[in-house]
């Protein structure tokens, strides 16, 4: 998909699941969620855009909180200085 087609798709989705959930959207789901819609879309590029999201300030990322072998689906972490990323939240939100 061209990119703001995905990055506009990923601040609906995370918008929603942290309205409904109240906590931040695990990775895993919002990969499960987009490749629903975009069936060709790749692991790269679902990790690129959650970069230039985060770089941009539309989304928040947080790390995992437990065990890396408690990951769902540890391939769509992402490691930001060192630690590893598998939450997006919108940037106004807390936690």
């Amino acid at each position: 998909p061209p990119p703001r087609i995905l990055e506009d798709a990923i601040l609906a989705f995370v918008e929603a699941w942290t309205r409904d959930k109240r906590a931040g959207c695990q990775f895993d789901v919002l990969w499960n969620h987009l490749k629903e819609l975009h069936t060709h879309l790749t692991i790269g590029t679902f990790q690129d855009t959650l970069r230039t999201l985060s770089d941009t300030h539309h989304i928040r990322l947080s790390g995992w909180p437990r065990m890396i072998d408690d990951m769902p689906q540890p391939h769509l972490a992402l490691f930001v200085s060192s630690k590893v990323m598998y939450y997006a939240h919108p940037a106004h939100a807390n936690g």
